[in-house]
């Protein structure tokens, strides 16, 4: 993304068409381009290969108008006001890596930015960042690093106070040894390879010449495999990557330096050449898009390009599972409701096909009663503590102190493999998700979600990870069962497996039998299926029945309460009650809204029962203020045991349901 004009060179003709044919694979419909495993175009994706043509001396190819009219408009993955419908959103940052991208690639078609100049334009203050995710608020450099690069790009100049902004921030940043990192350099840690070269280039677009301090540095940040990793001495997460290598080559090209090993530097390189064509992040992972252009703009940054021969690649082999014959599909929810009512959690599990619950930091007791109760009606589905580490943070001297960074799983009880389940919910520092997630302590990656809807999908970074760790959906819930059944049956994770059980799971883990699944409007009402080979994805479509319940779950929640019924909502101190929650939908700081029906009648035979209305609505004085928290209705039986109580419901006033009976009976 740091690529210098001007920079070009030939290849041979075989490389050239190895490389430009592993991009047509990703081409899509629309003349854009996907991640690999995806039928969706991304800005990303789309970047890399246009980039990568153009270094080649070579044509995109297509309409190239068209392209950039798509890239204009229709494809940033963030859209300018997110919908209910919306793939992605923001989560804390504002990547600006992706405006870049979008400038970057207009200029190459020979299109016009004018689009974006106001915007950038105005970009003059340096951004904030909650300190609720990041203890003392430090913005992400290379994000920031991106502004000058935008006003250059867009060929406008900074303005005296953006200027004088950027260039103090910047030089906050920058240690002693010329290297730079996301905290000021006064609390006395290292710097990581690609923030010094962000940095380097965003100085260099604010008119200020590097001194060459960072040289010595950056070559100390090879590794004996002959690839980079962030810093000399790292603390964790000391992998060599593509995108560490790119970075220090870009910085070392800034101040004017070579790599230190360059031969070996060229064997890590052609080690991550693939069969297809594309180059991976690292020795043995599948081709990336950014990685196949960052390896082609080093290689053209450094005179190499004209050297490099199609028959240097790598012999990819692909996972083929053979042992799928035995294996039947099961779904597992990490973080869904953990608390109010075990008996909906249950109706909700056998509607919807759960096996494995993950209770979200669960009242004391709420796990086992729920299983109690699972068991009672034989419904199968395993219950289990699946947690969010709310005021737990975890540091990386120079990147920072942050929080969401892990969701432990506890196995339930009688499981073989008793290890925590340490699921990565996320980041958008991309420089400190990478150092963790290779730290070895991750056992898999959270993907969909509640409210960011797809995490891949904003950090397409995090693709690379796919067949190293597992891809699950995080269900993230907050608030009562019955209200969250929408996001239940939205998303979940599925894998393959002889049996249901915690141990089986984790042997699909272990064999890349898992995968992340999502249907809803925010996937366009399409089955999305990330995180796993072409091959198991066959298995999981064939195998729909047994993990995908195809008819609607039930539009009303009717459950007979007693004195004994804990963890429930209107549980009455003696004798019966009907608690009946309808069908509201519950939306993201909207709170309940819309439901289809309403309760027309309770009656026990000819006699009209009373029904009691509850709403509860919030009464804070916040951005929430007035929202319904909670509805129910409350049928009392007061007569002698057993009745039959019949409920007759109607649809909602501008509904176009139907009218529909329930029929209840209350025992003693």
């Amino acid at each position: 993304m740091l690529l210098a004009q001007g920079v070009w060179a030939q290849a041979t003709d075989g490389a050239e068409n190895a490389i430009c044919a592993y991009f047509e694979t990703l081409r899509q419909p629309d003349g854009a381009y996907a991640y690999p495993g995806q039928d969706a175009s991304h800005l990303s994706a789309t970047y890399a290969a246009v980039m990568t043509h153009a270094l080649l001396g070579r044509n995109v190819g297509g309409d190239s108008k068209a392209l950039a009219a798509l890239v204009a408009k229709g494809l940033h993955p963030v859209p300018v006001r997110p919908s209910e419908s919306a793939r992605t959103r923001w989560h804390w940052a504002r990547l600006h890596e992706y405006r870049l991208q979008q400038v970057r690639i207009l200029k190459t078609l020979g299109e016009s930015t004018d689009m974006f100049r106001r915007e950038i334009d105005g970009y003059a203050n340096i951004d904030s960042y909650t300190t609720g995710y990041e203890e003392n608020g430090n913005p992400v450099l290379m994000q920031l690093a991106c502004v000058p690069l935008l006003k250059e790009a867009c060929g406008l100049a900074a303005s005296d106070v953006a200027r004088k902004n950027f260039i103090e921030y910047l030089k906050a940043r920058e240690r002693a040894n010329g290297s730079f990192n996301t905290t000021p350099a006064s609390d006395g840690s290292d710097g990581h390879v690609v923030n010094t070269a962000y940095a380097l280039a965003a100085f260099r677009a604010l008119g200020e010449k590097p001194d060459g301090r960072a040289a010595s540095w950056i070559l100390d940040c090879q590794r004996d495999d002959g690839g980079f990793t962030w810093s000399p001495n790292p603390c964790m997460g000391g992998v060599s990557d593509v995108w560490y290598a790119w970075a220090a080559v870009r910085a070392l090209t800034a101040v004017g330096a070579r790599p230190r090993n360059e031969a070996g530097l060229r064997r890590w390189i052609v080690s991550l050449w693939n069969a297809d064509g594309g180059f991976a992040p690292r020795p043995g992972m599948r081709s990336d898009p950014m990685a196949t252009f960052r390896v082609v703009d080093m290689l053209c940054a450094l005179g190499w390009m004209k050297g490099f021969e199609s028959s240097e690649r790598a012999k990819a082999v692909d996972v083929v599972h053979d042992d799928l014959a035995d294996c039947h599909a099961w779904t597992v929810q990490f973080e869904a409701p953990g608390s109010g009512s075990v008996k909906d959690a249950v109706q909700i599990a056998k509607d919807l096909k759960i096996h494995l619950w993950g209770a979200k930091n669960a009242l004391p007791g709420w796990v086992e009663a729920a299983q109690r109760e699972a068991d009672g009606r034989g419904v199968p589905v395993t219950f289990f503590h699946s947690d969010e580490a709310y005021g737990k943070r975890r540091a990386i001297p120079g990147i920072g102190n942050f929080s969401h960074l892990v969701d432990p799983a506890t196995p339930p009880p009688g499981a073989v493999d008793g290890s925590v389940f340490n699921l990565w919910q996320m980041c958008d520092h991309e420089c400190c998700a990478r150092i963790w997630l290779d730290s070895g302590q991750y056992d898999a990656i959270g993907t969909f979600h509640f409210g960011c809807f797809d995490m891949t999908w904003l950090l397409p970074f995090l693709y690379q990870y796919e067949g190293v760790l597992p891809f699950v959906s995080n269900q993230d819930s907050h608030g009562e069962t019955w209200w969250w059944r929408d996001e239940l049956r939205s998303f979940r994770t599925v894998f393959l497996a002889p049996g249901r059980s915690w141990d089986d799971f984790r042997d699909a883990c272990r064999r890349g039998r898992v995968a992340s699944v999502r249907e809803d409007s925010h996937t366009e009402n399409r089955l999305r299926i990330i995180g796993c080979s072409e091959q198991i994805k066959r298995a999981l479509v064939e195998r729909e029945p047994e993990w995908r319940n195809l008819r609607p779950s039930e539009l009303v929640s009717v459950q007979v309460l007693g004195a004994e019924s804990m963890f429930e909502v209107a549980r009455p101190e003696s004798g019966k009650v009907l608690r009946i929650r309808l069908d509201y939908h519950w939306r993201e700081n909207k709170g309940l809204r819309s439901p289809s029906c309403r309760l027309a009648s309770a009656k026990s035979g000819e006699r009209e029962l009373h029904v009691e209305r509850i709403v509860r609505r919030h009464e804070k004085k916040d951005y929430l203020h007035g929202i319904i928290e909670e509805a129910y209705d409350i049928v009392r039986v007061e007569d002698a045991l057993p009745q039959r109580i019949v409920l007759t419901f109607t649809p909602a006033a501008g509904g176009s349901g139907k009218a529909f009976v329930k029929e209840v009976e209350v025992a003693k």
